[in-house]
């Protein structure tokens, strides 16, 4: 994981300012997270049991990638406008959609995206653009 010491900030991901979803309108340094945020989501103790080191595993799996994601639901880019675009065209519900697999993988539900209006934001969005 990129470490930034001189401002005590993290990437989520190497690959976080080349993912797709991070290519939309916010400044690059949204992408960074907070050493509290990285102690939480990628948790480490060289001296802790092997089962511990097990389950910190499965935490930290769960994260990578993780900044991107959540910025992804309220900073609507090229990519997930096409996504929308592609369930639209086929009809796709919210829960069997390309946008929610996005989300998916990080737990999301379709409830918690539903209460951001994601998908009439994105609606908007690609109207805006005359995407679809």
């Amino acid at each position: 994981m990129p470490y930034f010491a001189s401002a005590g900030r993290y990437l989520s991901h190497g690959d976080d300012p080349y993912s797709a979803l991070a290519k939309a309108d916010y400044p690059a340094e949204q992408l960074l997270i907070g050493e509290t945020t990285f102690a939480q989501w990628f948790p480490f103790d060289p001296n802790a049991s092997q089962e511990q080191k097990d389950a910190d595993e499965v935490v930290s799996g769960a994260h990578i990638g993780r900044r991107v994601i959540d910025l992804a639901v309220w900073n609507l880019g090229d990519a997930m406008v096409f996504k929308y675009c592609q369930d639209k065209a086929s009809g796709a519900s919210h829960a069997s959609g390309k946008v929610f697999e996005v989300f998916a993988e990080h737990d999301y539900t379709v409830a918690q995206l539903e209460a951001t209006n994601l998908w009439e934001r994105l609606e908007s969005e690609a109207q805006v653009r005359g995407a679809c």
